[in-house]
């Protein structure tokens, strides 16, 4: 991050709310300006929802920070509560939301995962006909399939009769290779 965090927010713990601080001058071109955005904005909630643009799901909160010589950045506030507390982002990371809720930015909540870690905890895609990631039924063979996939491979690939074996095989499979990142079956 190119700002000074603790100048420019204090944090909630309890919401995950980022507050606006009252910022010094030098984040502005003059004091007037200095002083007009301090008196509207210093104690009010930093950020705003995001939602993805087809689906309509929320993305995240993000907010603009402006700063004179720099210009305006926007930042996931996500982000800006990690680093508050943990440092920067190391390259190949990205913070994902334990309980998978892009708004609850409480600290407790986020931790550092892959892409392909933060991919496995999203929520069911609107076609998911089984009700269960990994599992679809397969016309060819008549039966539940179980796919689960790790590092681009797939590790394992089982067809079942009963959908709730299917769920089963597929929740320990995808355990075995996930871990923590894994969605818990009945979301």
């Amino acid at each position: 991050m190119a700002i000074n965090l603790y100048e420019v927010f204090d944090y909630d713990i309890i919401t995950g709310n980022l507050i606006w601080r009252h910022r010094p001058d030098h984040y502005f071109s003059s004091p007037c300006k200095a002083s007009y955005y301090n008196s509207r904005m210093t104690g009010n909630v930093a950020g705003i929802k995001n939602f993805q643009v087809k689906s309509g799901k929320p993305h995240s909160i993000i907010v603009s920070v402006w700063s004179h010589g720099v210009g305006a950045k926007t930042y996931g506030v996500h982000r800006i509560v990690w680093e508050m507390f943990n440092g920067p982002i190391p390259d190949g990371y990205m913070v994902d939301h334990v309980n998978g809720d892009p708004f609850d930015n409480r600290i407790a909540n986020l931790r550092l995962a892959t892409r392909a870690q933060n991919n496995q905890n999203t929520s069911l895609r609107k076609d998911n006909k089984t009700g269960c990631r990994g599992v679809c039924w397969d016309k060819k063979s008549n039966k539940y399939r179980v796919q689960v996939r790790s590092n681009g491979r797939r590790v394992y690939n089982k067809f079942f009769d009963d959908l709730n074996l299917a769920k089963a095989a597929y929740d320990e499979q995808a355990r075995i290779h996930h871990g923590e990142f894994v969605r818990p079956i009945h979301q």
